[in-house]
């Protein structure tokens, strides 16, 4: 499983904390990202086979990001094409 969370100011100490607690808890869970929706920059973690949480965090437009689970791959930037185009 994915879940893309994208925060907002007044809920990010709350999906950075106690949310993501609960997810943690889910055995499906694959990959969790968090989107800051103020500057291009996404946090990464990646459930290994141990169970542990990698964490790779993203802020060059050009950094190619990952969905391991799904195998899909694309430019940051592309998740924030339309909302820097405004």
């Amino acid at each position: 499983m994915f879940i893309a969370e994208v925060l907002s100011p007044s809920t990010e100490a709350f999906d950075r904390g106690q949310k993501f607690s609960v997810y943690r808890q889910l055995e499906s869970l694959q990959t969790y990202w968090l989107i800051d929706s103020q500057k291009m920059s996404v946090d990464c973690f990646n459930r290994k086979d141990n169970n542990e949480r990698l964490l790779h965090g993203y802020e060059n437009a050009d950094e190619m990001i990952r969905i391991p689970s799904l195998d899909v791959t694309w430019p940051l930037q592309m998740l924030y094409e339309e909302a820097l185009s405004t």
